[in-house]
């Protein structure tokens, strides 16, 4: 499989503080909160799609992205106030984040920043990584997305095909077994390795993003992902995007019990 470099620029929602006045609150109910913040997000989402479709030129050219974009921030910082406490009461809020960029690397370039990965990926040192990642960038498939922000790498998210021989893949398919390996392991699954994003930059929607990303366009009919189980931003991040539990804990020989969530993408 090959896949041409691309560069993406996107606009992201994350927290912003915001008050909410005393009197209000004792007036509205949950309901009317819900009702305001989904009426309030459709109008943004819809500035900013308009924004994206001019950008990427499937407008019917009565748009302009930068004005479209402007409009979507003015958009944020308008939200409502009940809707503002809301969404930290979430422990989100809502703001536009334009200063990172997705870019494809392929391999030599996905070397190349071996040092900055290095610092992302809390578990592996760097001989571990100077180890494993020749080795996974030549693999069927592969593929890898960096955030980069003022050229500096502060996520990334990659992956491959797996196939059988492969050390994580037969592990994998010992604890699944013969049927579901059948199914979550069938021949030209994507095999979702690492996804990181430097901790200052956490809760931007980087992550998110960069897994969107690396799975959109894929001929997979399936992807498989380890994780710990105790690793609870991650587990929800990916439940919220349809990923399920396929094996509740598999002890790859560290001592940290982890488990197997596989995401169906037929």
């Amino acid at each position: 499989m090959s896949f041409t470099p691309q560069r993406f620029h996107w606009i992201n929602f994350r927290g912003a503080p915001g008050g909410q006045p005393a009197g209000e609150q004792r007036h509205r109910s949950e309901d009317d909160d819900h009702a305001d913040e989904g009426e309030w997000v459709k109008r943004l989402h819809f500035v900013e799609k308009v924004a994206e479709q001019a950008r990427d030129g499937e407008g019917a050219g009565e748009s302009n992205y930068d004005t479209d974009r402007h409009q979507a921030k003015a958009l944020s910082q308008h939200q409502p106030e009940h809707v503002r406490e809301l969404e930290r009461r979430r422990g989100r809020a809502v703001t536009i984040d334009t200063g990172v960029e997705l870019r494809a690397l392929g391999p030599r370039d996905v070397l190349l920043h071996r040092n900055e990965v290095s610092e992302i990926w809390p578990d592996a040192s760097r001989s571990r990584i100077d180890e494993i990642l020749p080795r996974h960038v030549s693999r069927d498939g592969f593929r890898f997305f960096g955030a980069f922000a003022d050229e500096r790498l502060v996520g990334f998210v990659y992956g491959y095909l797996g196939a059988r021989g492969q050390w994580w893949h037969d592990r994998v398919a010992a604890a699944l077994g013969r049927q579901d390996s059948e199914l979550w392991l069938a021949p030209g699954h994507f095999e979702f390795t690492e996804l990181h994003v430097r901790a200052e930059y956490r809760r931007r929607g980087i992550g998110g993003k960069l897994h969107d990303t690396v799975l959109a366009g894929l001929d997979s009919s399936t992807a498989v992902l380890s994780t710990q189980t105790d690793n609870e931003p991650a587990i929800a991040l990916y439940k919220g995007r349809g990923w399920r539990v396929i094996v509740p804990y598999l002890d790859f020989g560290s001592g940290r019990p982890f488990l197997i969530m596989g995401l169906d993408l037929r």
